[in-house]
């Protein structure tokens, strides 16, 4: 196994704590506030259910006080069942009940912490790669955004030269010796466009690494909407709209079936003797009715998370992609600093592609 891989993933624990800039506002919505949104909502349901009650089910007047424990627990461990109140029909088949069964509102706060690690995954596989490339991108961003700050000239250019002088050390080693036909055809093809060919020589390693991240971010949250549905075992398709609309039209629950707070279980006691006593009892589930809250905002949040992430990643194609729109951005800086001569154009592409290239 590449020992490189190793080195990264042990200094990992060191920078997962504090806030890096090597990255933007809408990854941080993932894999910050999204994961630590989540896990709270983990936690509140997961105090609720070991801390609360979650169940309490009717139980026959001849019961103990502990056989009605043992009855609630066995029907939150082994499930429950949804009839419709206006369905004067009862399944009489133990197939027909089964099939109606309702599983998830018990691992609800494990499905919560696995939601959470897939919206923190992306900023993991980026942070274990991206110093692969040869700069130390976090280091660099934090010097860079701390020299705005700081008042002393002298101290301000020592810290941009650190800058300059870190990622010409870094580019410069990368560069393709090899002059081969097809090397220079890849080399055009990764210049002109870095998702064809990319990689370390070609100096877009970074450039398209952090892309591909930013594509497993929508991937990520479409998904969640998909598992959701799928969890939850609900025939919408657009889960929160409907289910907002279901309550604005008065459509209850007890309708739909979404999050029910009153259903049944069936259990089984032996006695002595081959004697097996079947009951069936009612129970409440006032759980579900901070599952349905949680699902709903988080519905809505994933939306606004897919916008902002959609919105970012074709901002980042624009920017990125092609050299044209990389020049004009190296070039207005150099505008600004008044640097930049009348007939600089060929040489500022040049100083683009042939120096800098998309990682720089």
């Amino acid at each position: 196994m590449d020992t490189a891989f190793i080195s990264g993933l042990s200094k990992f624990h060191l920078d997962a704590a504090r806030m890096r800039k090597d990255d933007d506002f809408s990854d941080r919505i993932s894999h910050t506030f999204t994961t630590a949104l989540i896990v709270l909502f983990s936690l509140v349901i997961s105090c609720r259910q070991y801390i609360g009650k979650p169940i309490a089910c009717w139980v026959p007047t001849e019961f103990t006080r502990a056989q009605e424990e043992y009855t609630e627990n066995v029907c939150w461990v082994t499930s429950t069942y949804y009839l419709h109140t206006n369905d004067p029909s009862f399944p009489k088949k133990d197939e027909q009940r089964y099939n109606i069964q309702i599983g998830y509102y018990q691992w609800v706060p494990l499905v919560l912490l696995i939601q959470a690690f897939l919206f923190y995954l992306p900023c993991l596989i980026w942070r274990l790669f991206n110093w692969q490339s040869g700069i130390q991108l976090s280091n660099i961003m934090e010097v860079a955004c701390d020299v705005e700050l700081i008042k002393d000239p002298l101290s301000r250019q020592t810290s941009v030269r650190y800058v300059a002088k870190h990622i010409e050390d870094s580019l410069g080693p990368q560069r393709e010796l090899r002059a081969g036909c097809v090397t220079k055809l890849k080399q055009c093809v990764a210049k002109n466009c870095c998702f064809f060919w990319f990689g370390k020589r070609y100096g877009n390693f970074l450039v398209c690494l952090y892309l591909i991240c930013k594509s497993f971010y929508i991937c990520n949250v479409i998904g969640q909407f998909f598992l959701m549905n799928k969890y939850l075992a609900t025939n919408y398709t657009f889960y929160g709209l409907e289910l907002l609309r279901d309550l604005a039209e008065g459509r209850q629950w007890e309708e739909s079936g979404n999050f029910p707070r009153i259903t049944m279980c069936d259990f089984h006691v032996k006695r002595m003797g081959a004697n097996l006593h079947r009951y069936t009892v009612q129970c409440v589930l006032p759980i579900n009715m901070f599952n349905e809250k949680i699902y709903i905002f988080l519905w809505f949040w994933m939306v606004l998370v897919t916008v902002v992430a959609v919105s970012s990643f074709a901002f980042w194609i624009y920017k990125s992609a092609f050299r044209s729109n990389r020049a004009h951005f190296v070039r207005k800086f150099l505008k600004l600093r008044s640097i930049l001569e009348p007939g600089d154009k060929k040489r500022s592409f040049n100083f683009v592609d042939d120096y800098l290239r998309p990682d720089g």
